[in-house]
């Protein structure tokens, strides 16, 4: 399965974003297993503008010794 933003949907664009397994500007990070089928952990993907529209809300998730 490919890259996917987790919040609006959108794919990446090889021509703006590079490798499109790893596209450039995008955040990702790991989750919990949802019971969605995948076991243990897996990656989400938060495109770049989608980034930027909610960076106060993924710093305020970080544990306070990254500050």
């Amino acid at each position: 399965m490919g890259v996917t933003c987790s919040l609006c949907g959108r794919v990446p664009d090889p021509l703006a974003d590079g490798d499109p397994r790893a596209p450039l500007g995008w955040c990702s990070d790991t989750a919990a297993d949802d019971g969605g089928g995948h076991a243990g952990r897996r990656t989400r993907w938060t495109c770049g503008p989608c980034t930027r529209d909610h960076l106060r809300a993924i710093e305020a998730k970080l544990e306070q010794r990254w500050w």
